[in-house]
């Protein structure tokens, strides 16, 4: 982005911007930019579209959803959920038993 347009931005928002503060925030804008360029060409069909109302929402909704939008994990059952259980459990300060112990912050 050319600095004039930062420039007449700032201005809009009633930001003073010295030349120093423009040298500094112009390679961030570009990068900003430039990811909104790589957003813009990324592939969306795969994914939920954008809603307007709440209409749209539950009609959108309705529709099967692909396969491809779900991960290909599933839950757990049996020895597998118990190890994860224990392990998630081991990450935890205190415990007691299967709960986690929080101290009283009153």
């Amino acid at each position: 982005m050319q600095s004039t347009n930062i420039q007449e931005a700032a201005a809009l928002a009633r930001i003073n911007l010295s030349d120093q503060d423009l040298e500094a925030i112009t390679p961030a804008f570009d990068q900003m930019l430039s990811l909104f360029d790589e957003m813009q060409a990324a592939d969306s069909d795969a994914s939920m579209p954008a809603v307007s109302s709440q209409a749209d929402f539950v009609s959108a909704w309705a529709q099967p959803v692909s396969s491809a939008f779900f991960r290909t994990d599933c839950a757990e059952s049996g020895a597998a959920q118990a190890d994860t259980k224990e392990y998630m459990l081991s990450q935890a300060g205190d415990r007691d038993g299967n709960f986690i112990v929080i101290p009283n912050v009153l």
